[in-house]
């Protein structure tokens, strides 16, 4: 499983990192671009964890069963409760997955 340092960042250079990766993101102009950069940072176990988690999050929207979901992807009930609760909690996430689910 992947480790963070335990050496935390300034509360403030955090925040300055984070929005500068986000900027990257989405600077990034093709699914190739995007691709490329990823497997470069990531391990192939987180890559495989965003996109279990992305197409969860689409099946949810979707109305499939969690044990639908659980046996296509190999998921526990766990990521799939908090996603869930975001689709219904965070009008924004849902949206963000309703366009990815119209792709």
């Amino acid at each position: 499983m992947p480790k963070v340092s335990r050496i935390p960042l300034a509360p403030l250079k955090k925040e300055e990192l984070e929005e500068r990766f986000w900027q990257a993101l989405a600077g990034l102009c093709t699914a190739r671009d995007l691709k490329m950069l990823l497997m470069r940072l990531c391990t192939r176990t987180e890559i495989t964890m965003f996109i279990k988690r992305l197409e969860a999050a689409k099946m949810l929207l979707h109305g499939d069963s969690y044990k639908k979901i659980r046996k296509e992807l190999t998921v526990t009930d766990a990521p799939l409760m908090r996603l869930n609760n975001l689709l219904h909690e965070n009008k924004s996430f849902r949206d963000t997955i309703l366009r990815l689910s119209e792709k």
